[in-house]
């Protein structure tokens, strides 16, 4: 596997997440009251920032190329 297609797969497979956290911030405010709300949307909302910076890194650094 070459270099670019590694860093592809990375990206593929941290997007995949991507769904899975908005499903949760979702749930969190429509679902759920009070602290565990609070505590599943910011949990899910870091997540989902912390996700977006890293493949927005890698494709920064050249692996999305």
């Amino acid at each position: 596997m070459s270099e670019n297609e590694s860093w592809r797969a990375a990206n593929a497979k941290l997007a995949l997440v991507i769904p899975v956290l908005v499903a949760g911030i979702a749930v969190g405010q429509v679902s759920l009251d009070g602290w565990a709300a609070d505590g599943l949307t910011v949990f899910c909302a870091a997540a989902l920032i912390a996700v977006l910076l890293r493949i927005g890194l890698n494709a920064r650094s050249g692996g999305g190329r």
